[in-house]
């Protein structure tokens, strides 16, 4: 028997819009970002669909709108009659899941994430980071070129057999680019995140 999931992402899939179009067919929806809008003490709604990108790309902003868009999105699944066996989840979606789980309210979830994105990108001030997906070389080319770099980029996240993510101080991350395109790696792209997760930059938070 088919089982069905429902996977939730993390930081750098935020756009402007994302989750709004489900008020259209489920306006009760609302109730999701107008209670984010009073914990977050700012229009969460307004700026998801206004922008400007820039503001919603800050980790501040972009953690709580990816949050609330995606519980909004599951819930408008389940109206549809979709129901997850599992969930699962990358990085902040981690709260998502949780939420769409049952095993923490949506309120709790927000007020969480409202400290941990503050706090990321207060830490994000004294040591400005970034964070790069790479395809197509192998992990110990990879630690190489980390070993090589001057300043810190350090490997991050298994994404899958082909692709690591590689996480730093900005400076790192863009040599650590150019020489992972140097040794033919099928893409080296720098990824729509403000801060470098996952890595001891980050460290003061945890």
């Amino acid at each position: 028997m088919a089982r069905m999931a429902f996977v939730f992402p993390g930081q750098g899939s935020q756009k402007i819009g994302m989750g709004l179009e489900m008020l259209v067919h489920y306006p009760d929806l609302q109730y999701y970002w107008k209670e984010a809008s009073r914990i977050l003490e700012f229009d969460l709604q307004k700026l998801c669909s206004e922008g400007p990108l820039d503001l919603l790309n800050q980790t501040r902003y972009a953690q709580p709108a990816i949050l609330t868009a995606s519980v909004v999105c599951a819930r408008a699944a389940e109206k549809e009659g979709l129901r997850p066996d599992l969930v699962l989840d990358h990085s902040l979606g981690e709260y998502s899941a949780l939420v769409v789980s049952g095993a923490l309210s949506f309120e709790e979830a927000i007020g969480v994430v409202k400290g941990r994105g503050e706090l990321m990108e207060d830490a994000n001030c004294s040591s400005p980071g970034a964070m790069a997906a790479i395809i197509g070389l192998e992990e110990n080319v990879i630690e190489e070129i980390c070993g090589e770099i001057s300043g810190q980029v350090y490997l991050a996240n298994y994404n899958s057999p082909d692709q690591i993510v590689v996480s730093g101080e900005i400076a790192a991350v863009d040599a650590f680019i150019v020489e992972a395109k140097r040794r033919k790696a099928r893409r080296a792209i720098k990824l729509n995140v403000g801060v470098a997760s996952h890595c001891p930059l980050m460290k003061e938070v945890a």
